[in-house]
This record gives C-alpha cells, structure tokens and sequence, in this order.
C-alpha cells in the first residue's frame, strides 16, 4: 500500500531491553524496528571530559574514605573545585594587567 505520509515513532532507551517482534505502537499499532546508534568501540574518538570531571577524577579518591558518603565527597569537591576556578581567574587577570603595565613601559 503505497501512503503520502510516513510517520516514524521514536522510542530511546539505553538498552535493547524492549522485544521489538512482541510489542508494537500504542497509537498506530505498527510494529517497532530496532536502529543501534552505538558508536564503535574501536572508533578512535576518545570522549573529552569537561573540566569539572577531570578534576573530579583527578581528586575523587584523594577526599573518599569509608566513612564519608559519595554525597558528602562530591560537595567538598565542589566547593574545592570553585575556589580553583575563582584562583584561575583571579591569575589571569593579574598576568593580564601586568601584561597591560607592561606594553605602556615599553611604549613610553
């Protein structure tokens, strides 16, 4: 049967947990088709953390104890990590003014 319009249902999950042959759609009752978006293992494309879990991974186990919940640990970190940021920002700043300093002396 040849039809004007295609509709296309879009179901994401994280695993193939759901039998694509057993169920189908609740509104238009066709039957599901399995599409895998994995990327290849072998891929070459290394994921890039962003800055906050880089320093997450680098401290994590630095501040874990047993005694200390992983809540806990993630709120010292977090506090750590934005005094580290604020002292970042505070150096480029300065080296950024000293550089300023710097090209007036040299004009003069």
């Amino acid at each position: 049967m040849s039809s004007t319009y295609t509709i296309e249902v879009t179901i994401r999950r994280h695993t193939k947990s759901l039998n694509v042959e057993r169920w189908r759609c609740g509104i238009c009752k066709c039957s599901f088709t399995l599409n895998v978006c994995a990327r290849p293992k072998n891929s070459g494309v290394v994921p890039v953390l962003n800055p906050f879990a880089k320093f997450v991974k680098e401290n994590y186990a630095k501040h874990k104890n047993p005694s200390v919940k992983h809540g806990e640990v993630m709120r010292t970190l977090s506090q750590l990590y934005k005094k580290d940021v604020s002292t970042r920002e505070i150096l480029t700043f300065t080296l950024e003014d000293e550089l300023d300093m710097n090209m007036l002396s040299i004009n003069n």
